[in-house]
């Protein structure tokens, strides 16, 4: 596991631990996110770095100077909000929601909206979020998105995306089953935003069975709230639970 010098416990915070790892025979910038595998950029895209490699704690140096370093081999924060938020509006340029006058990129807006009152706050989980149709539902290819994003946001994206080959119970089974907390989150939140822009076109029937059809997923977030170290924490599975609940009033 990467490990790094005791004094670096202070430079912590949502971007994690930053340096330089030492990579065959190049030092290349990177750093080590909270909860995520080391990403290290080599001047065309980010990479995850395995675990085990070490920060040359010879080259130690500060967030702003990671921030310049990377910055100079043309690199960018791979996590950052604003970044995702534009991808997603020029990606979903021309597109409307069902109402035929919103624009598509309101959806996405929304679903992180409802995380973050969730008081979910994980930069990756607010990228993968924003992006979370643009596979499934624009020209953006897999290549595109691994190249504007960090390996963690592109498999994110790629694993919450319907396939043309599977059904869309098959794709909620999926994602019911093998989704980690972070994908089951915004799976919950796409869903609760979709069932309520339903509510609003008049076809409250149509809602209540598209939210049923998610309750395995749902099911799958209460299961990740449980237990002595819970995946999600309780205060945002309360406040899902909320949501949820809201939801459902408006379909009584």
């Amino acid at each position: 596991m990467a490990t790094w010098p005791k004094e670096w416990e202070d430079d912590k915070d949502s971007i994690g631990v930053t340096g330089y790892f030492k990579y065959g025979d190049a030092d290349l910038p990177g750093f080590i996110a909270p909860g995520r595998n080391p990403l290290a950029w080599n001047g065309k895209w980010w990479f995850e770095v395995p675990w085990g490699y070490f920060f040359n704690s010879a080259t130690r140096h500060t967030r702003e100077e990671f921030a310049r370093s990377v910055k100079a081999m043309g690199g960018f924060y791979p996590y950052d909000e604003k970044r995702a938020r534009e991808f997603c509006e020029k990606a979903h340029a021309g597109q409307f929601r069902k109402d035929g006058s919103t624009p598509y990129a309101e959806h996405p807006k929304a679903v992180v909206r409802l995380l973050k009152r969730w008081g979910e706050k994980d930069p990756c989980i607010i990228a993968v979020a924003y992006l979370h149709d643009v596979l499934e539902d624009t020209k953006v290819t897999e290549q595109q998105l691994e190249r504007a994003f960090a390996p963690t946001v592109s498999a994110g994206v790629r694993f919450l995306s319907h396939t043309p080959d599977e059904t869309k119970e098959a794709y909620m089974e999926r994602v019911a089953k093998y989704g980690c907390e972070q994908s089951i989150l915004i799976k919950c939140a796409d869903r609760i935003c979709n069932t309520r822009d339903f509510i609003k076109l008049g076809r409250k029937e149509y809602a209540r069975e598209y939210l049923e059809k998610a309750r395995a997923v749902f099911d799958k977030a209460l299961e990740l709230g449980q237990g002595r170290l819970p995946a999600i924490s309780a205060e945002i599975l309360d406040r899902l639970k909320a949501s949820l609940d809201r939801t459902r009033a408006l379909l009584q």
